[in-house]
């Protein structure tokens, strides 16, 4: 792997080891890492300067351009890079985990000319999250963190899962927060809803999972980044329809629209509801029929079983 940090460019080049059969994961890969700092590098950080620079410092390390025939470079998405190694014959692959992370940035961003802007609905979602980086700042530079049993985390773009952490920290330190800011008389900081917080991050922390997963040093990872994409596309599919199904469940929370459709011939047997739903429905709906005052002989209703017909239809 290829990587370009600043202020050093850091060659990590990972090569299978010759193991033998029941040899311990650990061993199955070896790294050699190579920091160069980057005044060594070129004045103008260009595609084809980048390029020269790469295999000139390769070179230099016993690593031949023939000698890499076979090797894939694996690199985050930066523009001199990607140039750098566009116009050869090696093949260059983004990082699995980069790319995740980027996406996670883009959940609690919003740009007017994204490719996926955020939706109105989010808005208050990235509300939350800025409102929550605002307090880890008030409480590190306040000193309010030296009162606090554990450690407040800053979400980092830079820094993956950091946003995780930070969520995770903040709720660990809520009680402790609510007391110390309302003693100051800044409890306007804290963010009121508990439970969003933790709903965030139970949303997210699978994929903070994920890209530890991806990010393992010792062992191959190259076999792990199509099920680990496909892993968080079944989560967020499942926390959307469990979602849904709890706000539905407590729009309808009153059980007379279920009641009302048994009214219905060509809806009675309930087909929509599960058997333990069908089941309440039908005992509710016999239960409100026999409070339903039936008049003693054949013939018009009284007033009063007319008035409560009327009211249960």
């Amino acid at each position: 792997m290829l990587a370009d940090h600043r202020p050093k460019i850091c060659f990590l080049i990972r090569r299978q080891s010759a193991t033998t059969l029941g040899a311990e994961p650990e061993s199955l890969l070896e790294e050699m890492t190579y920091a160069a700092d980057e005044r060594w590098c070129v004045d103008r950080k260009t595609g084809p300067a980048v390029q020269k620079f790469i295999f000139r410092k390769l070179r230099e390390i016993g690593l031949e351009e023939e000698d890499l025939k076979l090797c894939i470079f694996l690199t985050d998405q930066g523009g001199n890079i990607k140039v750098a190694l566009s116009d050869t014959d090696f093949e260059r692959i983004n990082c699995a985990g980069h790319l995740l992370n980027r996406c996670l940035q883009a959940c609690f961003k919003t740009k007017a000319k994204s490719q996926f802007p955020m939706p109105a609905e989010a808005v208050p979602t990235l509300k939350l999250m800025n409102q929550l980086k605002t307090l880890v700042t008030h409480c590190k530079q306040g000193g309010i963190s030296f009162q606090l049993k554990t450690t407040l985390k800053q979400q980092c773009d830079t820094r993956w899962n950091t946003h995780v952490e930070m969520l995770a920290s903040d709720i660990t330190a809520y009680d402790e927060l609510e007391v110390i800011l309302a003693n100051r008389k800044e409890l306007l900081l804290l963010p009121t809803s508990r439970q969003q917080i933790q709903e965030i991050r139970d949303l997210f922390e699978p994929i903070r999972d994920i890209a530890v997963q991806l990010s393992a040093s010792k062992t191959p990872t190259l076999h792990l980044v199509a099920p680990a994409y496909i892993e968080p596309i079944c989560h967020f599919k499942e926390a959307l329809q469990k979602h849904t199904e709890n706000v539905f469940t407590k729009k309808l929370h009153d059980k007379i629209h279920k009641r009302a459709v048994f009214l219905d011939p060509s809806m009675k047997h309930f087909h929509f509801l599960k058997a333990e739903e069908r089941v309440a429905v039908l005992t509710r709906v016999m239960a409100d029929l026999q409070k339903v005052p039936m008049p003693e002989k054949i013939g018009a209703p009284t007033a009063e079983g007319e008035s409560n017909l009327l009211f249960f239809l």
